[in-house]
């Protein structure tokens, strides 16, 4: 399994793209804000983190999505989880 490690990460800008054939764990990292196209291929894991939105081109996360301890209001329309969603 493919895993792009950016937890706990003093990083302020991503890239304005970003292409995973795996798992992305962005958890407790400082960034405020997602790259403007991204695909994850598995899971994603935003928790603790200050991001607010995604990006309006994620349709689908193929693994585990978490968003917990995120400021995060509303999700993308249409967008699919094919696995568990942990938000509270």
């Amino acid at each position: 399994m493919i895993i792009f490690e950016c937890s706990d990460t003093t990083i302020k800008r991503m890239p304005e793209e970003l292409y995973v054939k795996g798992v992305c764990n962005f958890s407790g990292s400082t960034f405020d804000e997602l790259p403007k196209v991204m695909e994850v291929s598995d899971a994603l894991n935003l928790s603790d983190t200050a991001i607010t939105e995604l990006p309006k081109g994620l349709k689908e996360v193929c693994g585990n999505f978490n968003i917990r301890h995120t400021n995060i209001t509303k999700l993308n329309d249409n967008l699919v989880i094919h696995r568990n969603f942990n938000f509270c």
